[in-house]
């Protein structure tokens, strides 16, 4: 449904896969721009996005001061972030504890980067929460 869908990885390989799999897909997947980046930069231009969604990778990301206001400027007013990560302690999947972070530290910085309206769901999915943001 949406007019562009911009998809960032860090990794060319997963870009390549994004690729392939347009191609095989066909027209419909035509508005996906595979776009890569660094890990301690959105590249996303100001204002340029409705939604960004980062899933499985929030942990990952270095100097979160530096990078969640950035996120912020690529989003349209009105816009929203949404965060899908794991859970910490004892799962069956997801990446060691280093990289996972409690939600109540999550919305405190996306407080600090500007972000308002923070909601969060521990219950949906069994090893991940969900956090929503507005702009």
């Amino acid at each position: 449904r949406a007019k562009k869908v911009i998809a960032l990885d860090i990794d060319p390989r997963a870009l390549d896969y994004i690729k392939e799999q347009i191609q095989i897909v066909g027209d419909w997947s035509k508005n996906i721009e595979p776009r890569l980046t660094p890990a301690d930069v959105p590249n996303l231009v100001n204002e340029e996005a409705d939604v960004v969604l980062i899933v499985n990778t929030y942990g990952f990301i270095p100097n979160k001061s530096d990078y969640l206001p950035r996120v912020l400027k690529g989003i349209k007013p009105g816009g929203k972030l949404v965060i899908v990560d794991f859970k910490s302690g004892n799962i069956p999947v997801g990446p060691s504890d280093e990289f996972k972070e409690e939600t109540s530290m999550v919305i405190r910085t996306l407080k600090k980067a500007g972000f308002k309206a923070m909601k969060k769901d521990e219950k949906s999915l069994e090893y991940q929460y969900i956090i929503t943001a507005e702009k």
